[in-house]
């Protein structure tokens, strides 16, 4: 497929892209070309063009792997869906980081957390445990970034039931290769009361599968009774 195609079947109606995702991942060349339709003054265009790059990001992130800069400069875009599709772009491209560039715009991406959107939020939160899974060193300042779930400005107590139980659902993911157990299990034991049931439940969950190996551990880790001779 050449660029011309490629423009022409970002322009029509049907549901195609992941027919062009396919494509793109293929050609060296076609990358590029659908990020320059993400400007497209037509919204479908734009739209469809930015869903082709979030379907690449999770075939063959490195066919955008040195493309981070433009999907970094779209989390500051005045179009919602372009910023939300650039936060799952980039915690795909954080497994072919190898310039470490995710480690220079963390405070960017989880500064997102700030702007009080709840769905803005969910998609920091949601691809959190992916970025940990790519990049294990940068695990200890997600988790702290996640526990300020209970801080940051969102419009509803509602809503931030909503925000704790994607945390804690990400905790599930990695938590049991993190050092800050403690914590995870503090946070889910006091949504044990919380007033939305999916968020209980995921709390539940956490702590059945990860609460017994870590109280394990410790118990391990404890120094015994000290003998007197």
């Amino acid at each position: 497929m050449g660029e011309k195609t490629l423009r022409e079947k970002l322009g029509e109606k049907a549901d195609n892209a992941a027919e062009l995702a396919t494509a793109v991942a293929a050609n060296a060349a076609l990358p590029a070309a659908v990020i320059r339709e993400v400007s497209s003054s037509k919204a479908g265009v734009r739209y469809k063009a930015i869903k082709v790059l979030k379907l690449v990001s999770e075939a063959d992130p490195k066919a955008l792997g040195r493309h981070v800069a433009f999907f970094e400069g779209l989390l500051g875009s005045p179009s919602n869906i372009l910023k939300w599709n650039a936060i799952d772009i980039l915690a795909n491209l954080a497994a072919v980081d190898s310039g470490k560039r995710f480690t220079g715009l963390f405070e960017k991406f989880y500064g997102l957390l700030d702007e009080g959107s709840l769905i803005t939020s969910a998609h920091v939160i949601e691809s959190s445990a992916r970025i940990v899974g790519a990049r294990p060193a940068l695990e200890d300042r997600i988790t702290r970034q996640l526990l300020r779930v209970e801080k940051i400005p969102l419009p509803t107590e509602e809503c931030r039931n909503i925000l704790r139980g994607k945390a804690v659902s990400a905790f599930s993911q990695y938590g049991g290769r993190s050092g800050n157990m403690e914590r995870m299990l503090t946070f889910a034991e006091g949504l044990l009361a919380c007033s939305r049931p999916a968020t209980r439940k995921k709390a539940e969950q956490f702590l059945k599968k990860l609460a017994p190996s870590a109280r394990a551990e410790r118990r391990e880790a404890a120094p015994g009774p000290e003998k007197h001779g």
